[in-house]
């Protein structure tokens, strides 16, 4: 399958393929049984299951709850410009949801881990299928979202 997408990639012919991220994607059977992994390229084109996790911060003000909603990068290849929550990214093969969450925030906002995982509040999943894929094309994307709050401090 990698070798399959990569001479897609090469040839920009499968869905082009412009950007290759060198991140892999489980593929799970519906028992949940671990099948192969695959760049994340090739989830569009596969129309397997992503699973993410996502952070929303807010802080209480003598004016009540405030939320940090950022807006996402123009830069970003899926829905540049558009709200998005404060933290969250794709489950790579192998990865536990909480422990994306701390990638990402290590990553994106440089705060140390064990603040993190001490102060953040599991708080459910969404499932639910977007009608267009990531380079927003018509198709069919299937999301499972794993989310988390945090009040900052």
């Amino acid at each position: 399958m990698r070798e399959t997408l990569k001479r897609g990639h090469k040839a920009q012919k499968i869905l082009s393929l412009k950007h290759w991220t060198n991140e892999l994607f489980p593929l799970y059977t519906s028992s949940g049984e671990h099948v192969l992994d695959i760049d994340s390229r090739g989830v569009d084109m596969s129309v397997i299951v992503n699973y993410s996790a996502h952070m929303i911060e807010w802080v209480m003000t003598a004016d009540g709850m405030k939320i940090w909603v950022p807006r996402r990068a123009l830069t970003k290849m899926s829905f540049p410009k558009t709200f998005d929550s404060t933290v969250g990214g794709s489950l790579v093969s192998g990865e536990r949801p909480i422990d994306s969450i701390v990638r990402e925030y290590e990553g994106e906002l440089c705060l140390d881990p064990d603040y993190v995982r001490t102060d953040i509040k599991p708080c459910g999943t969404n499932s639910f299928q977007l009608t267009v894929i990531d380079l927003m094309k018509v198709g069919c994307q299937h999301q499972v979202q794993y989310h988390y709050e945090m009040e900052l401090r």
